[in-house]
């Protein structure tokens, strides 16, 4: 059997590090509007002058939903969540079972998707493990 080929889709959100998976988001040079993702022009003042920034690459789950029945190349059950992370809500798929809301998160990179012949690789968020009961 051949390897699968690796993509990693929307590279324009994140930067992998040595230490980890960030979110990039942009600041206007001309009034300070914060976005993500990263614009071209200002939202608040269509300046041109965006200057990128690393946000945190841990968070809090915020919402979540499980999906049962997946698009075409999807395995199911998974969860998404909106999380916050700095200063934004942000979507992502979730690496774990059982999410609830405040649980932390952590970025990493993982599999989104896959087909025949390709693996899919983007940012997704972690769950820090819940405490077992004794």
């Amino acid at each position: 059997m051949d390897k699968k080929k690796i993509v990693k889709v929307a590279q324009e959100l994140y930067c992998e590090k040595e230490d980890g998976v960030y979110l990039i988001n942009g600041v206007c040079d001309n009034c300070g509007f914060k976005m993500f993702p990263v614009q071209k022009y200002c939202p608040q003042c269509l300046a041109e002058e965006i200057k990128k920034e690393l946000l945190p690459n841990e968070g809090i789950i915020y919402s979540y939903t499980t999906i049962y029945a997946a698009p075409a190349g999807f395995i199911a059950p998974y969860s998404v969540c909106n999380a916050d992370i700095g200063e934004f809500r942000i979507y992502g798929m979730l690496i774990g079972e059982n999410p609830f809301i405040g649980a932390k998160i952590k970025l990493e990179l993982g599999t989104i998707r896959e087909s025949e012949d390709t693996i899919y690789m983007g940012y997704k968020y972690k769950m820090e493990e819940r405490c077992k009961e004794i």
